[in-house]
């Protein structure tokens, strides 16, 4: 981030395959995306279509971020169930 948003940046834009490897919670990949958008970075996230230059991309991420949290967070929870049920 620090390289995104300093005066002599080395890239313009940042590509992802996913936006779930930027972030996993919601507020944080909002907070990036915004930091990026304000630093005149350009974000793609490819598997979903994501383009920081789309005037929807800011609901996109926010989506796709709560679908990520969640997803996250069952996953965990199907994990530890499934821990008990070995014990």
């Amino acid at each position: 981030m620090a390289a995104a948003i300093s005066e002599s940046r080395p890239f313009d834009v940042i590509l992802v395959d996913d936006s779930s490897r930027l972030s996993r919670d919601t507020k944080d990949a909002l907070t990036i995306f915004e930091r990026l958008n304000f630093a005149g970075i350009r974000l793609i996230a490819v598997s979903q279509g994501i383009d920081s230059q789309d005037e929807q991309a800011q609901v996109l991420v926010t989506v796709h971020g709560w679908w990520t949290a969640s997803t996250s967070r069952n996953l965990l929870r199907r994990r530890i169930e499934g821990w008990r049920a070995l014990f």
